[in-house]
């Protein structure tokens, strides 16, 4: 990281120092003269060090790092750690927001195309992942600005609607967290609440189609894998009358797989989250039955379900 950094540091180095003051500078009175002007630009340029060596100017950038003075943003108009802590819960409610429905879709997408491989069904979900995955998000973006938002008018822009901001930016709303929907709940005004939900539906709505894209190649690939394991096909040629269908298989087994999608998911590392139960008596796949009257019988209780 350091040295993407600092590759980073030495172009941007490049650029006059005039040029990089400008940054410092939040805004120009437009009465100025150019001779006041040149004279501010040469404060800055003191001020901050511009014209100083590259080794001097990384070395203080990396002190004022770890101080919290990461800079000023010309665009934010204001420090950038203060507009990063201030768009910060936004980022991660939406982010929680999207994630929820992708995870769960991609739970039941990805057993659906993992049990039924190769069939019509498989072949609609991967289809449609691959179509998510390929597009840009921005194109999703656009397309349902222009369906939900500008046709239809089931979405709004923004973050809150005007009445509801109102609310919230009153002294009778306490900012708990950050995030609008559980300032909501916590402030017991379910209409802060269902209008945060209801702008973000179409970010996140936007957002989860990637991102379930990518869970469902995951969860459909930890499947198969889990589905093409040695116990699992030795079971299937002894019980050749047993047909495996989504969510009849066995729930210690199936989840195996599911819980190592997640595991890949999430970044997670170590040993595969499989169910055990220390006091289960041991019993080989070959030895269950499915009741001819469709119960699936416990691989721990050996009780019908």
């Amino acid at each position: 990281m350091f040295l993407v950094t600092a590759i980073l540091f030495f172009l941007l180095l490049q650029l006059p120092a005039e040029r990089r003051a400008e940054v410092y500078i939040p805004s120009v009175n437009p009465h100025i003269t150019e001779e006041e002007y040149e004279r501010l630009i040469q404060v800055t340029i003191e001020r901050y060090g511009l014209n100083d060596p590259f080794y001097v100017q990384y070395s203080n950038w990396i002190q004022n790092l770890f101080k919290g003075d990461w800079g000023f943003s010309s665009s934010w108009r204001q420090p950038v750690l203060e507009g990063l802590l201030h768009r910060l819960p936004a980022s991660i409610e939406l982010g929680i927001f999207a994630m929820i429905p992708s995870v769960l879709l991609a739970i039941l997408l990805g057993g659906v195309a993992a049990v039924r491989k190769n069939r019509l069904s498989d072949y609609a979900v991967r289809l449609s992942a691959f179509v998510g995955w390929a597009i840009p998000n921005y194109i999703f973006g656009l397309i349902f600005m222009t369906v939900f938002y500008a046709w239809l008018g089931w979405f709004r822009p923004e973050r809150l609607s005007y009445a509801v901001n109102t609310i919230v930016n009153s002294e009778n709303f306490q900012s708990f967290t950050g995030f609008l929907i559980l300032d909501g709940i916590l402030n017991h005004n379910p209409e802060v609440t269902w209008d945060a939900i209801r702008h973000l539906m179409l970010p996140g709505i936007t957002l989860a189609v990637f991102q379930w894209a990518l869970f469902v190649r995951i969860m459909r690939s930890s499947l198969l894998e889990e589905l093409m394991q040695d116990y699992v096909t030795t079971a299937r040629s002894k019980l050749d009358f047993v047909q495996i269908e989504p969510f009849k298989l066995n729930t210690t087994r199936f989840q195996t797989g599911i819980l190592a999608g997640l595991r890949e998911i999430f970044g997670c590392q170590g040993k595969s989250w499989t169910y055990k139960n220390p006091n289960a008596p041991k019993y080989t796949y070959a030895q269950e039955r499915l009741h001819p009257r469709r119960w699936v019988w416990s691989w721990h209780t050996r009780q019908p379900v």
